[in-house]
């Protein structure tokens, strides 16, 4: 009886003993769980802005964009977060661009990366609580997250306006970016107008569409994406005329053309065949996507023309400008898929 009076106290005694440790790993769990927070909100940004600028990396295959763009846009974005319960600001964003990811250790991908790495000061809520036991108390700490983003191939998509326009891709041919584009929809296969072959006048049909309302709507809204148009594959053309879907569309796209130019803000993606490797030889000839573009709508009429003494010619006419490939480059129908998109590699 006397052994079990004398330990009286015991379990108070280790209670107190091990408040501070407890404490203490209590803080650190608060701290490192603070600054895991802030880490995940600069990770985000960084991956964001790093996606934004890679969008600006095209000029490396000869499409648009420059390495002062790339840069700027990614603070842009950056700029655009919270971090640590303050605003990220264009001091805390570092930026690097190179024409091969490997010069920031990425293994898997070669192609031209931007960089992009934040950083952000975090106040501790017990951090100072170190000094009492004899180590060095840190009343902040830098909290950094960086992500890198390339241009990763593509090799299909959707959201396209039903119309293919032909190229020459042979050479390093290719659109010229701002030079006027018509296409054009007829009743008649003898319009003289008609681009590349009588009675060819671009229409498409996408896989699952049929008729004149998905034609339409193809223009007011994009193909689907159930399903994906790949490069290389093959599109029908639509058979009907299109003249009266394509402008009905056309008004509504453009709200009667109110938002046409200049400057236009109608942009939509387009399907292009090189006329090198494939080239139309009557109305009813399919054509192979090599590649796609953006096309900005500038104006688009309906009329009517009288060509000698024959029947009078009702048709559509689409003007616009290519301003950039999706792909950033030429296409090259030999290499394969040609479009890129912005896609983190580390």
């Amino acid at each position: 009886m006397h052994y079990f009076k004398e330990n009286k106290g015991a379990v108070f005694i280790l209670v107190i003993l091990a408040v501070p440790v407890l404490f203490g790993m209590a803080a650190i769990s608060l701290d490192m769980g603070y600054l895991y927070v802030v880490r995940n909100q600069l990770q985000n940004a960084s991956d964001s802005s790093a996606l934004a600028g890679a969008s600006k990396l095209l000029y490396f295959s000869g499409g648009s964009g420059s390495e002062s763009e790339a840069i700027a846009e990614a603070i842009n974005y950056a700029t655009q977060h919270t971090a640590a319960g303050s605003a990220i600001t264009a001091g805390d964003v570092t930026v690097a661009v190179s024409s091969s990811a490997a010069d920031f250790g990425v293994a898997n991908y070669t192609g031209p990366a931007i960089q992009v790495c934040t950083r952000k000061n975090a106040s501790l809520f017990f951090g100072g609580v170190w000094g009492f036991f004899g180590g060095q108390s840190m009343q902040e700490s830098g909290v950094r997250a960086c992500a890198v983003a390339g241009l990763q191939p593509l090799g299909g998509t959707c959201g396209l306006a039903p119309w293919a326009v032909g190229e020459d891709c042979a050479g390093g041919g290719g659109f010229t970016p701002g030079t006027p584009v018509t296409i054009h929809h007829s009743d008649n296969p003898n319009d003289p107008d008609a681009s590349g072959v009588p009675g060819w006048f671009n229409p498409v049909r996408f896989p699952g569409s049929t008729g004149a309302n998905d034609f339409r709507n193809n223009i007011i809204n994009g193909s689907g994406c159930d399903n994906i148009i790949d490069i290389g594959e093959t599109l029908g053309i639509e058979p009907g005329k299109m003249v009266g879907p394509t402008i009905q569309g056309l008004d509504q796209l453009t709200n009667n053309k109110a938002l046409l130019g200049p400057p236009s803000s109608v942009v939509v993606i387009l399907p292009l065949y090189c006329v090198a490797s494939h080239t139309p030889r009557n109305p009813s000839d399919p054509v192979n996507v090599d590649s796609f573009a953006a096309f900005r709508i500038l104006d688009y009429v309906d009329e009517t023309i009288q060509i000698g003494k024959g029947a009078p010619i009702h048709r559509s006419k689409v003007t616009g400008t290519f301003e950039a490939y999706v792909s950033g480059g030429i296409p090259d129908p030999n290499a394969g898929s040609d479009v890129f998109v912005p896609q983190l590699v580390k």
